[in-house]
């Protein structure tokens, strides 16, 4: 006979009671003691029943947990609070999924290990963390050496780190453009970055593209930096031969 369920169980619910307390005792199958009308019990019992959210929660073991959110991090907040404010677990939670940062507790929000647990995997997530942590030089740089990009989530003063700001460009030259203003403006930061790759020249003012020095590392760095060059220095056969040098194909950019 059909029985209404008294509690709407999610897929995801199912998910984790098959993962978890089901897959816990487990056994192999057995004629007797473990058939597929077993299984048919087991489920019965899990769809009628009436478990709230800390029952639930009990049902899943710190193992369980952390292999659900490899999946999905949201489990994470199935762990009992206690678990949720124990920073080893949620290092260990964060490693296996780094968007659980996003459902962690605000005070694990601002702990540094747990932050660079998670900047490690995806430096964009620096956007996201607190502010006094967006001015780490620590956490930052761990979040730039992922994604060069995260400059821009950086605290303003470390948008004016020499060490930071070139660690983003040797991971993803476009992040020069999020470098403080001053530090755009600093010839010879400006050139220590175009060693790195030209093509940051495309975010500097006028009178550094200008600079024949600045010009020869950037495009031996990277031919294509040509384009970004100052006209006269389009025109300048050393300048021209060390790009397509480095890229042949930056012929199409000069003159």
């Amino acid at each position: 006979p059909k029985t209404q369920l008294r509690n709407k169980v999610t897929v995801q619910q199912l998910i984790q009671w098959i993962d978890g307390p089901l897959q816990s005792r487990w056994t192999p199958y057995s004629l007797l003691q473990s058939n597929c009308q077993h299984f048919q019990n087991d489920l019965h019992h899990f769809l009628l029943s009436q478990y709230d959210v800390t029952e639930r929660q009990q049902m899943m073991g710190p193992q369980q947990i952390l292999e659900a959110v490899r999946m999905d991090a949201r489990a994470v907040t199935l762990a009992p609070k206690e678990l949720q404010k124990d920073r080893n677990f949620m290092t260990a939670a964060v490693e296996q999924n780094w968007r659980v940062i996003n459902f962690a507790p605000e005070a694990m929000r601002h702990d540094q290990r747990l932050v660079l647990a998670s900047v490690h995997q995806e430096g964009r997530v620096l956007q996201n963390v607190p502010d006094d942590l967006r001015h780490d030089l620590e956490v930052v740089l761990t979040a730039v050496r992922s994604n060069g990009e995260a400059l821009q989530f950086a605290g303003e003063p470390l948008k004016s780190n020499l060490q930071v700001v070139l660690t983003a460009v040797q991971q993803t030259p476009t992040s020069f453009q999020f470098a403080s203003p001053v530090m755009r403006s600093n010839p010879d930061a400006v050139l220590r970055a175009a060693t790195l790759n030209g093509l940051i020249l495309r975010y500097v003012p006028e009178q550094l593209a200008r600079d024949r020095r600045i010009a020869l590392a950037a495009v031996r760095s990277n031919g294509q930096a040509l384009q970004f060059v100052s006209p006269p220095l389009k025109k300048d056969l050393e300048v021209v031969l060390q790009a397509t040098a480095s890229d042949p194909t930056a012929l199409v950019h000069a003159f």
